[in-house]
């Protein structure tokens, strides 16, 4: 019973934390798509739309893909908040990104640094209105903590299947060489007869042969014997 006890246990525990340690033993993979935004837009003449998000991270990922499916070519870029802010009020920038004249096109960007970014899709034309679609949205890089976590639960993972695996050993080792030390019962040669009074050449407690017939203990126990009855 103990030994279906002790197994029983063993494997609640490794049911109970299998999902936690494969969850951190997981390598860490790049985190779902964040949709930043669905670009369907019309551009008016001479007029710009950008696609920002508030708080990017050093090192996420800027993912565009947009056509022109109406009017003709426009141009696109890629800059940070501050850049942002300085050529809308008519100021000379250097952008992050440029590609000036495109019917269609898909980049990905990696942001340098933190803070707010900005996609934006300009038509400079002063006649044509142009209507784009496409996609734009950021996704988070693998980091090297949750690579290094992921490691981490994997060795944990293994050290714990591999200290169940003793334990199971363990238990049927210990099972196999445990032994009942039986109980001394005199054979029936060694036995005192019942039916008379006879006392054998065998102590009745302990089955020792006695030597000398008329012994009064035994000199292996130390059981008192008496003195041998009349033979019948």
């Amino acid at each position: 019973m103990s030994v279906k006890r002790e197994t029983i246990a063993c494997i609640l525990v490794v049911f109970a934390i299998a999902p936690v340690l494969v969850q951190a033993a997981a390598p860490a993979q790049e985190n779902d798509m964040r949709p930043l935004a669905d670009v369907d837009i019309w551009l008016d003449q001479r007029s710009w739309y950008s696609f920002y998000q508030t708080q990017l991270d050093e090192g996420d990922v800027i993912y565009v893909d947009f056509e022109v499916t109406s009017g003709s070519d426009i141009d696109f870029f890629i800059c940070d908040g501050e850049t942002y802010d300085l050529w809308s009020d008519g100021n000379s920038v250097t952008v992050s990104v440029l590609h000036e004249n495109v019917g269609s096109y898909s980049t990905s960007f990696s942001v340098p640094s933190d803070g707010e970014w900005r996609v934006v899709f300009y038509n400079d034309n002063w006649f044509t209105r142009k209507h784009v679609e496409g996609t734009v949205e950021v996704r988070s890089p693998t980091s090297p903590s949750s690579t290094l976590l992921g490691m981490a639960g994997l060795g944990l993972l293994a050290l714990v299947i591999v200290g169940i695996a003793v334990v199971f050993h363990y238990v049927g080792k210990r099972t196999k060489t445990r032994k009942q030390v039986p109980e001394y019962v005199q054979p029936p040669s060694q036995q005192a007869h019942t039916s008379g009074r006879v006392r054998t050449n065998y102590c009745p407690h302990c089955g020792q042969h006695l030597r000398l017939p008329n012994a009064q203990f035994c000199s292996s126990c130390g059981a008192a014997l008496g003195p041998p009855p009349d033979i019948l």
